[in-house]
């Protein structure tokens, strides 16, 4: 065993440290439970976790990564930047919400209660399982709190789609 520790940056999520780290998903489980994390509890910038090196099958890959600085991050979870906000800017914690399909037929138009009572933010991700969905597999309406799946995806049946979504600002 050979314990090593990443510093996560902003915008990653926990499926691009797992690249960065691993080099594959193969072991994502493995880096879960190493950290007692989970998919909808998203890495913060600099947060501290650890992988095992000596479970590295693929040395090309990462010397790729590490002699190429190549970090993995899709910028769909909310984790907050290291640098502080404009002072003149105030904007809450990103809100998080998780819908499971209950239709043993499987969902694409999905309700997010959530999201209606408080209208005018913006997505930062949607992850469907372990997978972080494209901006272009989805449509949200802020407003309304509906979220429709695009491009042939289907929420099935018992599976969860986690959603980060940001308030609107408010200038102080």
């Amino acid at each position: 065993m050979a314990i090593e520790q990443y510093k996560c940056q902003w915008g990653q999520t926990w499926t691009d440290v797992v690249m960065n780290t691993y080099g594959t998903m193969d072991l994502y489980v493995k880096f879960m439970n190493d950290n007692a994390v989970t998919p909808n509890s998203l890495p913060y910038s600099n947060q501290s976790v650890i992988f095992d090196s000596a479970l590295l099958n693929d040395e090309t890959t990462t010397a790729l990564i590490n002699n190429n600085d190549i970090v993995y991050s899709t910028g769909v979870n909310s984790a907050i930047p290291s640098q502080p906000q404009p002072v003149s800017t105030y904007q809450q914690t990103q809100p998080q919400a998780t819908y499971t399909a209950s239709n043993p037929s499987g969902e694409i138009v999905l309700t997010i209660a959530a999201i209606a009572s408080n209208p005018g933010g913006t997505i930062i991700g949607v992850q469907k399982g372990i997978n972080p969905l494209l901006p272009s597999k989805y449509n949200a309406n802020m407003t309304t709190g509906v979220i429709t799946l695009l491009g042939g995806e289907i929420l099935a049946y018992k599976e969860t789609l986690f959603v980060t979504w940001s308030l609107p600002a408010t200038t102080t």
